[in-house]
């Protein structure tokens, strides 16, 4: 049985996500030279993680959710990674039809990449007062190309993007994740958290091939490689 990653020696085994799940998604398929590596030597523990909400304590309710993976004996050429971009610091104002927040993976963190990655695929996050969201690619100060661009965000039914052909994550690029809440129905200031109440303002990037570089998420004005007294990040 799942041993809990609190449980385990090394919990860096808990650091890598085969698949990912959200409400409303029937499921992904991989380019055919890209694939998730697992089984012997690559992954001895798996954790499923689900999050209910049930606000009004409604007993008897059930959940039928789970993961099917699909798997292939026939390795293909690249790992998949996975890029998370956002905004981890959200005050979002009651009450208002449009309000924006962003978050920019910056120069200085890709710039801890080894080498080129490619992007091939993105999905939005945010939770019931997201409207829209774009995702931007940015190259010594210029706009490359707008990787998403949605203006009907629905929390119940995501869209997985492709990005195609894959664009090219040069050293030293910068990402920049724009989501738009509606608060019309609110009444007290949203913050970030996991429960569907609160907000988010996320986009998962896929990419190969796969490397360290998992995370890039501000916190404020801060950004992924940067800490509160401003040194840079290990």
């Amino acid at each position: 049985s799942p041993i809990p990653c609190e449980a385990m020696e090394i919990s860096s085994v808990c650091t890598h996500d085969i698949p990912g799940w959200t409400v409303g998604i029937d499921g992904f398929c991989e380019k055919p030279e890209v694939g998730t590596h697992f089984g012997k030597n690559v992954f001895n523990y798996a954790v499923i993680e689900i999050h209910w909400n049930n606000p009004m304590e409604t007993p008897a309710l059930t959940d039928g959710s789970g993961i099917t993976i699909f798997y292939t004996d026939n390795m293909r050429k690249y790992d998949r990674g996975r890029l998370l971009l956002g905004q981890n610091s959200l005050a979002i104002p009651p009450n208002v039809d449009t309000h924006y927040e962003s978050g920019v993976c910056t120069s200085d963190c890709t710039g801890t990449l080894a080498k080129p990655i490619y992007l091939y695929s993105a999905l939005l996050h945010m939770h019931y007062l997201g409207r829209g969201g774009q995702v931007e690619h940015w190259r010594n100060g210029k706009l490359m190309k707008v990787l998403v661009d949605s203006d009907d965000y629905s929390y119940d039914s995501p869209v997985s993007y492709p990005i195609d052909p894959p664009v090219v994550l040069q050293p030293g690029d910068e990402l920049k994740m724009n989501c738009k809440f509606k608060t019309k129905t609110k009444n007290d200031i949203t913050f970030f958290g996991e429960s569907t109440s609160d907000e988010m303002c996320l986009a998962f990037l896929a990419y190969y091939p796969k490397t360290n570089f998992g995370t890039c998420i501000s916190f404020g004005a801060l950004d992924w490689c940067v800490d509160k007294e401003g040194d840079m990040r290990a």
